[in-house]
């Protein structure tokens, strides 16, 4: 008697485990799932931790970076916690220092953020033609030709668009900042 599978174990059996069993020679569905999962198991698996290591890494670089805009808005102190910054700003003093805390590096002032992303121009007002179709190596040879007012026009645009951190990077040395 076989163990009913989830959706998404059946939807591996049938895209992943039974083409690869079929290469390996098997003439029926289940020989074909069961020779592939034999094959590919291992990979996927690894697959799997990988990918689950990878989302740990984010949420903790995102947390990281909350923390960071959440210090600059409040004036808390930057010490690698949401909770001293909220505790700071909801009690009106610093939360206690703990052993585990990482430091964190200094970002740009909230203002400039959120000015940036609320002055963002339509793509068609950038100085820079067809800007959503190039990408970034394409677009950073371009920025030492633009005016003041252009460069901050592409980095709105850029920050409240796609982000991408080589061209927001080129703007701050062009500029200065």
């Amino acid at each position: 008697m076989s163990a009913v599978r989830s959706p998404s174990e059946q939807l591996l059996d049938l895209v992943l485990y039974a083409p690869v069993g079929m290469l390996r020679g098997a003439t029926t569905l289940p020989d074909a799932t069961r020779r592939g999962r034999e094959q590919c198991e291992p990979q996927v698996n690894l697959a799997k931790f990988v990918g689950k290591f990878a989302v740990q890494q984010g949420t903790h670089l995102v947390r990281l970076e909350i923390t960071k805009w959440l210090a600059q808005a409040t004036g808390a102190p930057r010490d690698g916690t949401i909770a001293s910054v909220v505790h700071r700003s909801e009690e009106g003093h610093h939360a206690p220092p703990s052993t585990t805390r990482a430091p964190v590096a200094p970002v740009a002032p909230i203002e400039q953020v959120i000015a940036v992303r609320h002055e963002a121009p339509p793509s068609a007002d950038l100085a820079i033609p067809e800007y959503d179709a190039l990408a970034a190596s394409q677009v950073i040879p371009r920025l030492a030709a633009l005016s003041p007012t252009e460069l901050d026009a592409v980095r709105g645009y850029e920050a409240a668009h796609r982000g991408r951190r080589t061209i927001l990077a080129r703007i701050g040395q062009i500029q200065g900042l």
